[in-house]
């Protein structure tokens, strides 16, 4: 919202580089790097639950008798074997400037290349501000309590506070409707207006405060700043070509929207790609090996075998054993008798 506020496209222009600058390079890297562990957590996840790799029907049925059978031999085991690799395993640094540096190059991108790109922006930026509307206007109704028809079909009724942000939402929404191009910033004349006007309607402002009305003023104006930008996402929608040849428009700047929309969501798709890879040709080949490794190491320690490996299926195995000694020492017993007799 900041940017929005600038009176022209230049300025616009130069504030979203900065901030787009500063974002890619301080926390986006990692915070895509923190997106993409995740997902190859819920991937590696996945295969030790249900197992990996293609394999036919055939050997599939087979591998479901055998995985139900082994299941309480092999529970702990893989639980364990999951928090142990993933807890060890680390992303790439290199792999983490590579995407620094495509992110940087694509945020910087200003120029959107042509009308389908363009189209794309405005649907992405469509439904970016259709989504948080959606939020921002529960919080709204949040505030102000259950409507009549809500209220009756629910039995309940809004709380003094409630009844209080709606008055005060009330008066926000008429001031912006008096100017639409009112700044983000609500002036002290405003807020005087606002309370002669709760005043006149019996509401209680002795119990009002200032940050009251400016904290429902934050939601008020944000939505009225998403229906604004929704609005221009379909309006720019067919002026690709006004965009293409530098033909300025009243909505110029809502349109320069699109162009950053057009920058994040490229971003988005470079970065989305760069993962993808990363993922699928390093770091999950990366945690295979790192999974090997620690099976080699807890197959030579008979504690971590002990700790892991339980179930009626060991026990047998385990009385098996007994069993098989038993036996064995029986059978040289039997042979020394033959081997003593005159």
């Amino acid at each position: 919202m900041p940017a929005s506020a600038v009176d022209n496209a230049g300025s616009f222009n130069t504030l979203i580089d900065i901030k787009l600058k500063h974002w890619a390079e301080k926390e986006l890297a990692h915070k895509s790097v923190q997106v993409g562990w995740e997902t190859l957590s819920q991937i590696f996840r996945r295969q030790v639950e249900k197992g990996s790799g293609t394999i036919s029907s055939h050997t599939a049925k087979k591998q479901q008798r055998d995985h139900k059978k082994s299941g309480e031999l092999l529970t702990n085991l893989k639980n364990a074997l999951v928090e142990t690799a993933l807890s060890q395993h680390k992303w790439e640094p290199k792999a983490l400037d590579y995407l620094r540096v495509i992110q940087l190059n694509s945020v910087a991108d200003q120029v959107v290349p042509d009308r389908r790109a363009w189209e794309q922006s405005c649907e992405f930026m469509q439904k970016a501000c259709s989504d948080r509307l959606e939020e921002l206007r529960k919080t709204l109704d949040l505030a102000r309590g259950p409507s009549g028809i809500s209220g009756w079909i629910s039995w309940s009724s809004p709380t003094p506070e409630q009844q209080i942000n709606k008055a005060i939402q009330d008066e926000l929404f008429s001031i912006l409707s008096a100017n639409p191009d009112h700044k983000q910033s609500l002036l002290d004349d405003d807020l005087t207006v606002v309370r002669r006007n709760l005043d006149s309607k019996n509401v209680l402002t002795a119990e009002v405060t200032q940050e009251q009305i400016r904290q429902q003023w934050r939601l008020v104006f944000r939505q009225h700043f998403l229906e604004k930008l929704l609005q221009a996402s379909r309006d720019c929608l067919s002026f690709y070509q006004n965009y293409k040849q530098g033909i300025r428009l009243d909505s110029d700047l809502d349109c320069q929207a699109v162009v950053f929309f057009y920058r994040i969501n490229r971003m988005l798709e470079l970065s989305c790609n760069a993962l993808r890879q990363q993922v699928v040709n390093t770091e999950q080949k990366r945690l295979e090996k790192e999974v090997k490794e620690i099976l080699n190491d807890w197959s030579q320690d008979n504690e971590k075998k002990k700790q892991y490996l339980t179930g009626r299926q060991v026990e047998l195995a385990e009385e098996l054993a007994q069993v098989r000694f038993i036996q064995e020492k029986l059978e040289e017993f039997i042979i020394q008798l033959h081997q003593e007799k005159p």
